[in-house]
């Protein structure tokens, strides 16, 4: 039986439970859903012994949830409680005693809640002292794979915050983006979902982890009404996490609990409601459709036992097709083609007879989305809780990967289906030893099919625009290059970690181990049917392709991956406010499926194709967190006092997981004729194209180079990928150290600076490569070029790559080696808190200082690789800016209550631009690769008149950033990532509206939301004909020339130069991103536990409307008299008659200031309504009163102890001279879960 609560104490409990939620947002700690969470500790008598077989129950705040266990010997409980929320109620009963019940919560860095409780003698059967444990420390916890480790960075943010935010909630990179130092890196290029597309400490987004659950999971989207929570973190020295050297986005699932809850949510989107910049309407204007359903409910099966989660969403997303076809003149003429070139082009296809292949393309482009997730949690006894849950999606799009520039037909339609399941299993054994085994199994199928089964034409055309500049782009039709593609892939992986509890909680020593098989079988050559290239509308016209090339075979790739590891470590905490974490980490990956060996490889260049070096690394990490120990009384148990300072940091040391991708092209790469074989035309060694009869007959497209042309193009070229002895996967060593504090009692200001040094990262060197130059280009700051002048092509400036290898056998022979290195160095400020008008505030203010050895990704054409830029020896790596370098980065959350039913936030963020390369169009050193940087020149002393009228007029008219980077390069080949584009801004916000009417209780929230209103601002102040791009995020035109021949004479290419490089403006671009309102609804099922709780504190019954008199009454007994309660216990206290006087003296005037405080906190709570939001009145219309009533409480205290003597002040009871139920954030109470002072 649960004792009784008295209602004084019961309403100071509820109130600074409330005051703690409110303040989650200033210490970011959200205290919902990490993995599984740990209580445990002592149960004493008063004289100090241990208790055997006291009765400790723990029942969760959030789930209601209810655990319980016996002491044992040792007076020691251990309790364990998966998804648990972090907070709990725990009551400790044993005969002879009186019950002791308090709240305890586990702070941010905490990995177990230590809780060691003294029980009182059996006087009465009253409420012992509660505490609430606020997180005092503004670190982050939260949801998703297990609570941070000390010295870490995350942030995290709940399914309920990220609805009320203008941002996906459904969408982990669109979370991510809200961490400080997180790097967007563009969507992911293979067209299906599941890739954390942003860059964390300079590492690529391949470097990057993402979990459900605690395992990984690739797929990337559950239903959003099944989302707990997600944690982004950007720096861990856990040694349980690992697969990762960048960032990990981490999610949890809701499941099941007592209370019967869930949501129905709509998300949509309408053109209607789209205002499209510049005058840009339909295609080009960004203007989209959507509509989103889902749902999510759970309930108990079986009380305390058994309960189920499930949840379903469906969306469908339509806009118009952005292609050539879709383009008006305007639109064309802003991607650099004019509209008398697309005519002409046009007319050509249509002469050509395949203006009609691939039959009708729908306008509108349609992408379909559901998920489906399930999850059944059953404890199978207090020791033992085991989850089951499954998940299906699938994902179609049609038509996709159409270019802006491109005919409709060159796209195709994608297609995947997937699901899986997965298996927890959390068991405590004894009081000491905690085990957790979670398995689980991701299956998926990507299928693509294009509309027709022609070769690829690239027409590259100079147009002349109507503002007199040129302007450079490259008109496409015919088939997909890479659409006829099927993978199947299944991923399993099981974890298990051990821990044991050692010294009263003080140790944490864990034992874990990981295995992940990541198996593929993939059949999706590049360029099956070939592209032909065009170098100008007029070589379209008389069917005169500059080069053809073509995949002429390419194996059905079938093999595995294995990642194994093992860890040990421990987390030690000495004493509160300090913790450390210190472990190793060792992890291994083999490959299976090795391509077969080429003994011609290996005697022409010393490399073995049939092996792929198996890799292992150790990886120590160490970090800490402390905070200067404070009384409870700290702040004069003032919550909303001063934290103590906080300061953490750490080292470690990260290694990705393996990248199959990387492997699987390998396996075709071999050189032997049963691999990947391919051709690659230039000048007359060039196929004729016959499009009616390829059209009619694929199998007539050309399988080889024609005779007249170098004579290495009669053979084909057979790409070789073999690995390095040195090869391993890349990894980081990183460190950070930070500090955190509380500031005037509701903001909170963290400075953080950290360091990372990527090692081992993958590169590439072409051994058929004859680095040795033929000649070298005068006039290009004597560039080195690798094929003879006399094989380049006069009229095209094509170069036959086949010339330039050492053995003619083979095309390029990639030896993949981990030779690389990254480095970053990054400082970030970070302010937080909550207004007195109850707004949230969260900013953070990032530079970053990125710089790599490696340009390039993989998944590109050539044996998978995409090119580092080069102005020299492409083999040899150089220092230069990172891609994902950032120098600046702001970003601003906003939440704003305006009434009790109405709030508005928002996002705002601005970044320094991107950097980018000058490039030449074309492969002018002969390397194969298109990657040469451009020269610079100077337009007094260039010898071509028409180069130099270009880049004079390029250098007078171009915008500020493209024109500072040329000139502060001319006469000189540019440098890697040496340009950087514009800032790019971004603005949206949110209105949210919970009504109390028709009986809804707030349940439901309908949020009018913006997206791209930073664009619509743009449009506003400047005008549709100048606009400066806000919120479109443009990738500069990183073209700086155009290849138009080759004077064999002078050793010169014959340029012109591209106008438009570095253009990103607004009205510069082709597609535009518009300014668009949206609607979204969520309605919430089940009790409110939070209002319930608010309701019985004051006596009305669940569903029923509070009154502001009772609420009032209530508030004013949170402000107990203090010298008043000394004088009703006189007798026990042994008072004079002189100091009975004094005492009341003092207590009477206290009386009045409590009665004036009381009246105006009944005028306010009377003004909010009978329903009121509970965060609302208690964390800001009343958390002024209760600043004022903490201050009247300290003013009695310090009365009463200077009248009394010190023998009598130690017989005032603990109750009455401790402040009870205001631990909250910054205040008293000793840390998250940790010892009590004086006990």
């Amino acid at each position: 039986m649960m004792p009784h609560l008295n209602p004084a104490r019961r309403l100071r409990r509820l109130v600074a439970s409330l005051l703690a939620l409110a303040a989650v947002p200033l210490s970011l700690t959200a205290q919902v859903g990490a993995s599984t969470d740990i209580i445990t500790g002592v149960v004493k008598s008063p004289a100090g012994a241990p208790v055997e077989n006291a009765q400790v129950e723990a029942q969760s705040t959030e789930t209601q949830v209810t655990r319980r266990q016996r002491t044992n010997a040792q007076g020691k409980y251990t309790i364990l409680f998966p998804d648990g929320g972090g907070t709990y109620r725990l009551t400790v009963r044993y005969i002879g005693f009186q019950p002791t019940t308090l709240t305890v919560t586990r702070n941010g860095d905490d990995d177990r809640i230590v809780r060691n409780i003294t029980l009182g003698q059996n006087t009465a059967q009253t409420l012992a002292r509660v505490e609430v444990r606020g997180a005092r420390r503004p670190t982050q916890q939260g949801p998703g794979g297990g609570p941070p480790a000390p010295g870490g960075s995350e942030r995290v943010v709940d399914g309920v915050q990220a609805a009320r935010l203008p941002v996906d909630a459904s969408d982990p990179t669109a979370i991510a983006s809200l961490a400080p130092g997180v790097v967007l890196t563009g969507a992911d290029s293979s067209g299906g979902g599941g890739a954390a597309n942003f860059s964390v400490a300079g590492q690529s987004s391949q470097s990057n982890n993402v979990t459900l659950d605690g395992l990984s999971f690739a797929a990337g989207f559950v239903p959003q009404d099944a989302i707990r929570g997600t944690r982004v973190v950007t720096n861990t020295y856990d040694v349980a996490r690992g697969q990762f050297s960048g960032g990990q986005v981490s999610q949890t699932t809701r499941s099941g609990t007592n209370v019967i809850q869930g949501s129905l949510s709509y998300v949509g989107r309408y053109r209607d409601f789209t205002l499209e910049q510049g005058g840009t309407t339909g295609a080009f204007g960004g203007a989209f459709n959507q509509n989103q359903f889902g749902a999510g409910v759970g309930f108990p099966i079986i009380k305390d036992k058994l309960f189920f989660f499930g949840a379903l969403q469906g969306r469908r997303r339509a806009d118009l097709l952005p292609s050539l076809l879709a383009a008006d003149n305007a639109t064309r003429e802003r991607l650099g083609a004019s509209p008398d070139s697309v005519n002409r082009f046009l007319g050509a296809v249509n002469r050509y007879g395949v203006a009609g292949a691939g039959g009708v393309v729908d306008d509108n482009r349609n992408a379909d989305n559901m998920t489906v997730l399930g999850r059944m949690d059953y404890s199978l006894a207090d020791a033992h809780t085991l989850t089951l849950r499954g998940d299906w999606r699938l994902t179609d799009q049609t038509p996709t990967r159409v270019g802006s520039l491109a005919l409709p037909q060159t796209g195709g339609t994608t297609e995947s289906r997937g699901g899986g399941g997965s298996l927890v299993l959390s068991s405590r054994f004894g009081t000491s030893v905690i085990n957790e085994l979670r398995a689980g199994l991701q299956v998926d199928n990507r299928t693509g099919s294009p509309f027709v089964t022609l070769p690829l034409g690239r027409v590259q055309v100079l147009s002349a625009l109507s503002d007199g500049t040129q302007g450079f782009s490259t008109l496409q039709f015919g088939g997909s290059t890479s659409l006829l593609s099927q993978s199947d892939n299944t991923v399993f992986e099981a974890t298990n970690e051990t821990s044991l509890l050692l010294d009263e909680g003080k140790h944490r020593l864990k034992v874990g181990g990981l295995i992940n098989r990541t198996g593929y079988t993939q059949d999706q050559a590049f360029n099956r049917f070939g592209t032909f290239t065009f170098n100008s509308l007029a070589d379209f016209d008389a069917n005169r392709p500059a080069t053809f090339q073509r995949t002429l075979a390419s194996p059905e790739r079938t093999g595995s991956t294995v990642n194994s590891g093992i860890y040990i470590g421990d987390t030690w905490r000495p004493r509160d406010g300090l913790q450390l974490v210190l472990g190793g980490r060792v992890e291994s990956s083999t490959f299976t499926g090795a391509p077969a060996r080429n003994l011609a490889v290996d005697s022409a260049f010393g490399r073995r194709t049939d092996i792929i070096p198996s890799d292992a690394a150790f990886l120590p990490r160490v970090g800490f967190s402390w905070s200067k120990a404070q009384p409870a009384n700290a702040n004069g148990g003032n919550p909303f006092g001063n934290g103590a300072l906080t300061i953490r940091g750490g080292v470690g040391r990260f290694r990705d997981a393996p990248n199959t991708q990387l492997f699987a092209g390998a396996q075709t790469a071999t050189g032997l004729a049963s691999g990947e074989q391919a051709i690659f035309c230039v000048g007359a060694g060039v196929p004729v194209p016959d499009w009616t009869g390829y059209f009619a007959n694929p199998a007539s497209v050309p399988t080889q180079c024609i005779a007249g042309g170098p004579p290495a193009q009669l053979n084909t070229a057979r790409n070789v990928t073999t690995f390095d002895s040195d090869y391993s996967n890349p990894r980081a060593w990183r460190g950070s150290l930070g500090a955190s504090k509380r500031l005037f009692g509701r903001f909170s200001l963290n400075v953080d600076f950290s360091a990372a040094r990527g090692e081992a990262q993958t590169g590439y060197a072409d051994l058929n490569l004859n680095t040795s130059p033929q000649f070298t280009l005068a006039s290009e700051g004597n560039r080195p070029v690798f094929v003879p002048a006399a094989s380049i092509i006069p009229t095209t400036g094509a170069v036959p790559t086949q010339l330039s290898r050492k053995d003619q056998r083979f095309g390029s022979v990639f030896d993949v080696n981990s030779r690389n290195s990254t480095e970053q160095w990054q400082g970030t400020v970070s302010f937080g808190g909550f207004t007195s008008r109850g707004a949230i505030i969260s900013t953070s203010y990032t530079y970053s200082d990125a710089r790599s050895q490696t340009g390039f990704a993989f998944g590109g054409a050539g044996g998978g690789f995409a090119s580092a830029t080069t102005a020299g020896n492409p083999n040899l790596p150089e220092w230069a800016t990172s891609a994902f370098n950032r120098t600046h980065n702001v970003i601003a959350t906003v939440t704003h209550p305006l009434t009790s039913s109405f709030e508005i936030t928002a996002i705002g963020r601005v970044t320094s631009g991107s950097p980018f390369t000058p490039l030449v169009s074309a492969d002018i050193n002969g390397d194969g690769a298109r990657n040469d940087r451009a020269f610079v020149y100077d337009p007094t002393t260039a010898a071509d008149a028409q180069l130099a009228a270009g880049m004079r007029t390029l250098l007078e008219t171009s915008g500020n950033t493209a024109r500072s980077c040329l000139r502060a390069q001319v006469n000189a080949l540019a440098a890697r990532n040496s340009c950087i584009g514009p800032w790019q801004p971004g603005f949206d916000l949110q209105l949210n509206w919970r009504p109390t009417m028709f009986k809804l209780d707030r349940r439901l929230t309908f949020s009018l939301v913006t997206a791209n209103l930073i664009g619509g601002i743009d449009q506003a102040i400047h005008g549709s004909t100048n606009l400066r791009g806000w919120g479109s995020f443009t990738q500069p035109d990183n073209t700086l020339l155009f290849v138009r021949g080759f004077d064999a004479a002078t050793n010169r290419y014959k340029y012109e130069v591209n106008e438009r490089f570095g253009a990103a403006r607004g009205n510069q671009t082709g597609i535009r991103l518009p300014f668009q309102v949206g609607f979204n609804l969520r309605y919430t099922l089940g009790p409110d536990q939070t209002r319930d709780r608010l309701r019985a504190a004051f006596g009305a019954a669940p569903g029923t409307r509070l009154t502001g008199s009772g609420i009032a009454a209530g508030v004013g007994r949170f402000f107990p008299n203090v010298p008043q309660q000394i004088v009703e216990a006189r007798d026990s206290i042994g008072l004079t008659d002189a100091e009975i006087v004094r005492l009341q003296v003092l207590a009477d005037s206290i009386k009045v200031q409590v009665d004036s405080l009381t009246e105006a906190a009944r005028a306010v709570v009377e003004k909010e309504g009978g329903n009121p939001d509970p965060a609302v009145l208690f964390g800001v219309k009343l958390r002024p009163f209760f600043e004022r009533g903490t201050r009247l409480r300290t003013r009695g205290l310090d009365g009463a102890k200077a009248i009394l003597t010190a023998d009598q002040w130690m017989r005032v009871p603990a109750r009455i001279k401790t402040p009870q139920g205001f631990g909250g954030p910054g205040g008293g109470g000793g840390g998250g879960g940790g010892r009590p002072p004086n006990e």
